[in-house]
């Protein structure tokens, strides 16, 4: 079994469960997926785990994610974005930069959203999307995210450009949306492209196109190992030597010493544990023992054969 991440730049089209069906023909193997859903008509950086690389998805929840993203004022669409409905608005205002400018400022920080009318979210047990396309109206839940960063890149009405900064969680068509609203109007994306996840950018990844099952080595000299993966994560990565890699592989805590925390900030928090040969062997959580000592207990452990 193949063990390690994919950084795959997603085409306009696929699902993000077409992704992974691609990479599971490629690998020859069942264990694959991806660490947070692209939309089909968005484009731009998905990340793929190989076997036990999918058990570090979760610890990466709290990566911020960069889009750019193109809207168009003046008109809606049920999805808000080209793939829906499109509803012109006659009497539409004509909008200048700087109306622009001052309207992305109240998107910045913390703020709240109305989920598209086509999302995944479930509402008692059914899709969003499902409940759309039977045409059953539905109270759609309003979510917290919060954006780092918002920029206005072009504008040439009725068309802008932004790029993005936010949390886990944010929805982009729906930013466009309630922009196009707060400037009197209405928007949809005309286009959605992921560029960063975390310190992963797409500028290092590789098409789906490149990877086959007929050509392997496409695939292997794509993959990121999984201790070069985590290194790059906000979490603690730690060596341990042979006797401490040994009582982690076994289920058992290890206490760890000052040369092994010199870089710990967080009291208890999880971290990576690497064995003398720099392999990924666990995911472990640490905790204080009282004078700058730390326990380091194990929460997954990888099997021996799959180091």
């Amino acid at each position: 079994m193949i063990h390690g991440f994919l950084l795959i730049d997603k085409h306009e089209g696929p699902t993000s469960h077409d992704v992974v069906a691609r990479v599971r023909r490629a690998a020859r193997q069942k264990r694959v997926g991806h660490s947070g859903t692209l939309d089909p008509a968005a484009s731009g950086l998905l990340i793929i785990g190989l076997g036990f690389a999918t058990k570090i998805f979760e610890y990466m929840d709290g990566l911020r994610k960069t889009y750019r993203t193109t809207g168009r004022l003046g008109a809606a669409s049920t999805t808000d974005d080209r793939q829906g409905e499109i509803q012109e608005l006659p009497d539409a205002p004509q909008v200048s930069r700087e109306q622009i400018e001052r309207a992305i400022e109240a998107f910045r920080g913390e703020i709240e959203q109305r989920v598209p009318a086509y999302s995944a979210v479930q509402i008692g047990g059914k899709r969003l999307y499902q409940l759309a396309r039977k045409g059953k109206p539905v109270e759609r839940p309003i979510r917290r995210t919060f954006v780092e960063r918002l920029e206005l890149l072009r504008f040439a009405m009725p068309e802008f450009e932004l790029e993005a900064e936010v949390s886990t969680g944010t929805y982009i068509r729906s930013l466009v949306r309630d922009l196009g609203e707060a400037l009197g109007s209405a928007a949809y994306c005309l286009s959605i492209r992921r560029t960063t996840i975390g310190p992963f950018s797409v500028d290092r990844a590789v098409t789906l196109d490149a990877l086959s099952p007929d050509n392997p080595d496409a695939l292997h000299t794509a993959l990121i190992p999984p201790d070069t993966f985590v290194r790059q994560l906000h979490y603690p990565v730690i060596g341990l030597n042979e006797e401490q890699a040994h009582s982690i592989q076994h289920g058992n805590p290890v206490m760890l010493d000052a040369g092994q925390t010199q870089k710990v900030t967080i009291p208890e928090d999880h971290c990576f544990l690497l064995n003398p040969e720099n392999k990924l062997i666990a995911v472990g959580m640490l905790s204080s023992s009282g004078l700058e000592q730390y326990i380091v207990s194990p929460c997954k452990v990888i099997p021996q054969n799959m180091t």
